[in-house]
């Protein structure tokens, strides 16, 4: 017959080990979305963005005095729909803008925006 206190000992035992293997589990991550991370990286403004490896900090920082976003606030603005817009060549393999170096999101924004030219 157990008692109260081998009970108790093998709650602990049992309830440390379940948390040890939840956290075991958080810290490995779903393996979707790793692969989610590894074919469309998220790009942040304030970090490097992917290009040929001549961003500078000055070209980082004319990047947050064009105020360019990821994301655009604006339905109908965009960088894929401004006239500044440069789309992926075989030279450059990403979309890029006239204003600073580096990636764009196309569905990115900046306050430079140019709406584009009727024809």
């Amino acid at each position: 017959m157990k008692t109260r206190r081998d009970f108790l000992q093998q709650l602990f035992v049992t309830g440390g080990s379940i948390a040890t293997l939840g956290l075991l589990l958080t810290a490995c991550g779903n393996s979707a979305d790793t692969e989610k991370a590894k074919t469309k990286p998220e790009i942040d403004s304030a970090k490097k963005p992917v290009d040929d490896g001549s961003v500078t900090e000055a070209d980082l920082a004319k990047r947050k005095q064009l105020g360019y976003v990821e994301h655009t606030p604006m339905e109908d603005s965009y960088c894929a729909n401004c006239t500044l817009y440069l789309a992926p060549t075989d030279e450059r393999k990403f979309p890029g803008c006239q204003l600073f170096k580096g990636e764009v999101n196309p569905n990115g924004y900046c306050t430079y925006w140019a709406a584009p030219q009727q024809h």
